[in-house]
């Protein structure tokens, strides 16, 4: 059983509150493939924040690739609608909160405004040095499911990490409510 411990949220909860003091926010997600744990992220977080307009959610991976079917089926498991529109690419609905989840790279994020960067991985961490726009880069690095992909634990493993992902977004969402 993979164990994911939770997060100490408090760095990135200084560091949103901080830049949202200056007006709204791109929370960006980034791994390096884009294929999993940042889409995973970028799924739950823009379903967390669905309703604050300060924080656009996105994700990127230093290389592009596709979002893996597993990565969908995860979040199916959580409760989501899931479209597999091909090449990649899936619709996930969850109540207010509908995307496409593709892999893009850090160039098609869009520099509309400043970026909080959380790396989920530490391949895209330390293959990463500098994210233009970024007025905060967290550390949030999660285990790869893709240590399952074709055993009988791959949907166990990928919802476990979905679950982390999940329970420090909420954590930090709460953080922020009470963060002066």
């Amino acid at each position: 059983m993979l164990l994911v411990p939770p997060k100490d949220v408090r760095p990135a909860a200084e560091a949103i509150s901080a830049a949202l003091t200056k007006g709204p926010i791109q929370l960006l997600f980034v791994c390096t493939h884009n294929s999993r744990r940042s889409q995973l992220s970028e799924a739950l977080a823009a379903h967390r924040w669905q309703e604050d307009p300060r924080i656009t959610v996105r994700s990127c991976g230093t290389e592009q690739t596709a979002c893996h079917p597993s990565t969908a089926r995860a979040l199916e498991d959580l409760g989501w609608d899931v479209r597999d529109l091909g090449n990649g690419r899936f619709q996930v609905q969850r109540d207010l909160t509908t995307l496409i989840l593709w892999s893009k790279t850090l160039d098609e994020v869009p520099r509309d405004l400043p970026i909080v960067a959380m790396m989920t991985c530490a391949e895209a961490d330390e293959a990463c040095p500098a994210i233009v726009g970024a007025v905060a880069r967290i550390p949030w690095r999660y285990p790869d499911p893709k240590i399952a992909d074709g055993t009988p634990d791959s949907r166990a493993t990928y919802r476990t990490v979905a679950e982390a992902i999940a329970r420090d977004l909420d954590a930090l969402y709460h953080k922020l409510q009470f963060t002066p």
